[in-house]
C-alpha cells in the first residue's frame, strides 16, 4: 500500500502473524512483525534510516540485477552506470540479450522477441522498434524484465521471449518531469532528438504524458555479385541510399482511483513518421559467358507517411489487503500507412528511361482485444492466477502500380494488389505459483485458438495446449547462490505480411513474396540456469521446433531474377550456453561482460547446420570525482547465419562521457558509437545454381551530445501508470 502524504497508513488482515516491509527510495529498508489478534494494532511511528549511497536527494541500494524464476530484473532507477543512456543501450548490458542493427533484439540466442512497455507490446518491425526504444532514456526507465520463458499469462506466441520495460512513477514533487534535447552527427548528417516527459497527481487523480521529436538523416553503400550457373549469367550491382525522416511520438494517460478498492485508467499513444524519403540509385551489369550483355542505371524515389494509434481502457478491483485483484482490459490498436516508390530504368547508357512506373500502397491494420485477469493471493507463498482473452485483427494492404507510357500515367492491373487479412484468436489460462521451503515453483497451462484468413482464399485453424513449469531451489540465501529449472511449449505465427503472396520488387532483377501456406512454428524449450552471489548467472537451454520458418534467398523461376521467400523448414534444434557476470572491481570502476555459445541444426536435407555461434560484450563504467563518468564498451560476433544467408563477424567500440551538474539535475552526455569508424557487413547467399555475395557498408560511426534536466515541485507522489491487455501484434 502507500502512504499518505503525513506518511500514514492502513492495512486490513486476518488473525495472523505478519512481516511487515517499509521502504521508499533514499532510506534503508524496515522489517518488523507484526500479529493481528482481532484488535486494531498501532505501529507508532516507523522511523527509517539513511541509506549507504547518496544520489541527489534519493539515496539507492539496491542490486542491479535480480534473478526470478523465469526472469530476470534489472533495476535501473538511480543506477549511475546508465547515466546519459537510452533503453537500447541499457539492453544491451543486460544478461542473456543481444541487439543487433540487422537482425533485432534477442534472448538467448532467439530474436523475434517481444518488447513491452508499461504492458504494452510494441506492434513495430525490427527496424522501427529499435529507433522507438532508442527515443527512452534511462531517466524514465524504474526497471526492465528480461523474461527469458513467458508463462501461462502471456501469449503463447512469445517463444522467444519478452522484454518488459516498466517507465519510472513520479516521487518527488506534485508535477515531475525531464526535458532532453540532443544532436546526432553521422559523417556529414545531422539529426536532432528533443523528448519531455511530465508526471502529475493531485488527490486520486494521476496525469503523464510526454512526446519525442526526431530529425534523422542515414547513409549506406553496398555492392552485390550474383551468379546464376545454369545460365551462366552474373550480374553485378552497386548502390548508394540515403534517407531522410521526421519521427513524432506522444502519449497521455490518466488514472482515477475511486476508493481504496477500485480504480480505473486510460492511456493514447501516437506514433507518427511524418515525412520519410528514402533516394536509392543502383548500376547493374549483366554478363553472360563473361561478356558484357545489359547496362542498366535505376533510380528510385521511396516516400512514406505512417500514423500509429494506440488506446487502452483498464479497471482494477482490489479484493483484499494482501494483493489479491481483479482487472479487465479494453484495447485498440491501429496502423494508416501511405508509401510511394518512383521508380526509372535506363539501359545501356541511353539519355532517355526505357521505363518509369510508379506504386501506391496504402495499408491498414486495425487490431481489438479485451482480456481479464483473475489474480488470488491466499498468503505470502501461494497463489493462483486465471484469466482469458480474445483479440481480432485485420489488415488490407493495396498496391496499385500505374506505367508511365507515351506522356501518361496508365494502371497496370498485373502488378497491382488488393491483399486482406483477418485473424481471431481466443485463449484461456491458469497459473499456480507457491514456495516450499527454498524451493519456488510456478505450473502453468495456456489454450489458445487461432482462426485466419487470407486473402478469401486461405484459410487456417488450429487450437492446441501450452504447459509451463517453472523452479527456482536457493542454495545459500545468504549468498545469493540459487538453481532454476523451467520447461514451456509456444508457438510463432507468422507474420501477416509474410502470407501474402503478391511479388513485391525492389529492383527489375529481384523481388520479394510472401507464402500463404505457412505454418505455425511450435517450440518446447528446457533450460538450466545458475546464478552465484546475485551476480553472476550461467545458464544451457535447449530448444526443439517444428516447421521453424525461415527466410530463403535463392533464384527466381524468371531468368536472372533473384528473390525472397519465407519456408517452413521442417524440425530444428537449439543450442544455448551462456555467462553473465557485472563486477564492482573498484568504488569508481564496474564492468560487465557477456559470452555466449549457441548452434542451429536441421533435421530435413532442405537446410544445412548452422555453425556455432560466438557472441560477447563487455561495458566498462568509471565514476570519477565531480560527477563525471567515462563508459566504454565492445562487442562482436562471429560468422552466423540466417536461414540460407550467412553473416561476417562483426564487431565494434562504443565511448561516452557524462557529467552531473545543478544538484545532479542536468546532464550532459557525449558518446561516440563504432569509434573504429564505418561497419562493413558481409552476407553470403547459397541455394541451387545460386550465388549471391553482398558487401554493405553502413555510416555507423555516430557522435551523439546531448543534454537532461530533471525537475520537480509539490508534494511527494506516486503517479501511477496505465497497464495494457494487447498481448500480440505481428505487424
Amino acid at each position: 500500500v502507500l502512504t499518505l502524504a503525513d506518511g500514514s497508513f492502513e492495512l486490513k488482515a486476518a488473525k495472523n502473524k505478519y512481516k511487515l516491509t517499509v521502504s521508499i527510495i533514499g532510506y534503508e529498508t524496515h522489517t518488523g512483525e507484526v500479529e493481528v489478534n482481532g484488535n486494531d494494532v498501532n505501529l507508532g511511528n516507523i522511523v527509517l534510516k539513511t541509506g549507504a549511497e547518496m544520489l541527489g536527494e534519493a539515496v539507492v541500494t539496491a542490486k542491479l540485477i535480480d534473478r526470478k524464476a523465469d526472469r530476470f530484473v534489472m533495476n535501473i532507477a538511480g543506477n549511475e552506470t546508465v547515466a546519459g543512456k537510452n533503453s537500447i543501450e541499457i539492453l544491451s548490458m543486460a544478461p542473456s540479450v543481444w541487439v543487433d542493427k540487422q537482425k533485432g533484439i534477442s534472448i538467448n540466442g532467439k530474436s523475434d522477441i517481444k518488447v513491452m512497455v508499461n504492458d504494452r507490446i510494441m506492434n513495430m518491425s525490427t527496424d522501427e522498434l529499435q529507433n522507438y526504444l532508442e527515443t527512452i532514456p534511462a531517466e524514465d526507465i524504474q526497471s526492465i524484465e528480461i523474461i527469458t520463458d513467458p508463462g501461462a499469462e502471456y501469449e503463447a506466441n512469445s517463444n522467444s521471449g519478452i522484454i518488459h520495460i516498466k517507465l519510472k512513477r513520479g516521487r518527488i514533487g506534485g508535477l515531475t518531469g525531464s526535458v532532453t534535447s540532443g544532436i546526432r552527427v553521422m559523417r556529414d548528417n545531422v539529426s536532432l532528438n528533443e523528448n519531455l516527459s511530465l508526471n502529475y497527481r493531485k488527490n486520486k487523480l494521476s496525469l503523464y504524458g510526454s512526446a519525442y521529436y526526431n530529425r534523422n538523416n542515414w547513409e549506406s553503400d553496398n555492392t552485390m555479385v550474383t551468379e546464376f550457373f545454369d545460365k551462366n549469367t552474373k550480374l553485378t550491382q552497386d548502390g548508394d541510399f540515403n534517407q531522410t525522416s521526421d519521427y513524432l511520438r506522444a502519449n497521455f494517460g490518466t488514472v482515477y482511483e475511486f476508493n481504496d478498492k477500485h480504480e480505473a485508467g486510460f492511456t493514447f499513444e501516437t506514433r507518427n513518421n511524418l515525412n520519410y524519403e528514402g533516394k536509392t540509385h543502383n548500376l547493374s551489369q549483366l554478363f553472360t559467358n563473361n561478356i558484357l550483355d545489359k547496362k542498366t542505371s535505376e533510380n528510385n524515389v521511396n516516400s512514406w507517411k505512417s500514423n500509429r494509434y494506440d488506446a487502452s481502457l483498464n479497471y482494477k478491483f482490489k479484493m483484499d489487503t494482501i494483493g489479491s485483484s481483479l482487472k479487465v482490459f479494453l484495447d485498440y490498436t491501429g496502423h494508416h500507412m501511405k508509401d510511394n516508390y518512383l521508380f526509372e530504368t535506363f539501359v545501356n547508357d541511353s539519355p532517355t528511361s526505357d521505363s518509369t512506373y510508379n506504386r501506391h500502397l496504402p495499408a491498414v491494420y486495425d487490431i481489438y482485444a479485451v482480456r481479464v485477469d483473475y489474480f488470488k493471493k491466499f498468503n505470502e507463498k501461494t497463489s493462483i492466477s486465471l484469466g482469458g482473452r480474445y483479440g481480432y485483427a485485420e489488415m488490407n494492404y493495396k498496391v496499385k502500380h500505374d506505367d508511365f507510357i507515351g506522356g501518361a500515367w496508365v494502371n497496370n492491373p498485373a502488378n497491382s494488389d488488393d491483399y486482406d487479412y483477418n485473424e481471431n484468436v481466443a485463449a484461456l489460462y491458469a497459473k499456480f505459483d507457491s514456495k516450499l521451503v527454498k524451493l519456488s515453483y510456478t505450473l502453468g497451462l495456456r489454450y489458445e485458438y487461432t482462426g485466419l484468413n487470407i486473402a478469401k482464399e486461405y484459410k487456417h485453424c488450429y487450437n492446441d495446449l501450452f504447459p509451463s513449469v517453472y523452479l527456482k531451489y536457493n542454495l545459500n540465501e545468504d549468498k545469493g547462490h540459487s538453481v532454476n529449472a523451467s520447461y514451456n511449449r509456444k508457438l510463432s505465427r507468422p507474420y501477416y505480411t509474410n502470407l501474402n503472396p503478391f511479388k513485391e520488387w525492389t529492383d527489375q532483377y529481384s523481388y520479394s513474396v510472401g507464402n500463404p501456406y505457412l505454418k505455425p512454428t511450435y517450440s518446447d524449450a528446457l533450460s538450466l540456469g545458475f546464478t552465484f552471489f546475485d551476480k553472476i548467472t550461467l545458464t544451457a537451454q535447449y530448444t526443439a521446433y517444428n516447421d521453424v520458418v525461415r527466410r530463403i534467398m535463392m533464384a527466381a523461376p524468371e531468368p536472372n531474377v533473384s528473390m525472397r521467400i519465407f519456408q517452413n523448414v521442417d524440425k530444428m534444434k537449439m543450442y544455448y550456453i551462456g555467462a553473465y557476470a557485472p563486477v564492482k572491481v573498484a568504488k569508481w570502476y564496474n564492468f560487465t561482460a557477456q559470452l555466449s555459445v549457441a548452434k542451429n541444426t536441421y533435421g530435413g536435407d532442405f537446410m544445412a547446420d548452422e555453425p556455432w555461434v560466438c557472441r560477447g560484450n563487455t561495458q566498462h563504467t568509471f565514476t570519477l570525482p565531480k560527477e563525471w563518468t567515462i563508459a566504454i564498451d565492445g562487442w562482436f560476433s562471429s560468422k552466423s547465419q540466417w536461414g540460407n544467408v550467412e553473416i561476417g563477424a562483426m564487431g565494434g567500440v562504443n565511448g561516452s562521457i557524462s557529467k552531473r551538474m545543478f544538484d545532479k539535475k542536468l546532464v550532459a552526455t557525449f558518446n561516440v558509437w563504432n569509434i573504429q569508424g564505418f561497419r562493413y557487413i558481409k552476407l553470403i547467399s547459397k541455394a541451387e545454381n545460386f550465388l549471391r555475395t553482398e558487401r554493405m557498408l553502413n555510416q555507423s560511426q555516430v557522435f551523439n551530445f546531448s543534454l537532461t534536466y530533471n525537475f520537480s515541485m509539490g508534494k511527494s507522489v506516486n503517479v501511477k501508470k496505465v497497464e495494457k491487455g494487447i498481448d500480440k501484434e505481428r505487424l
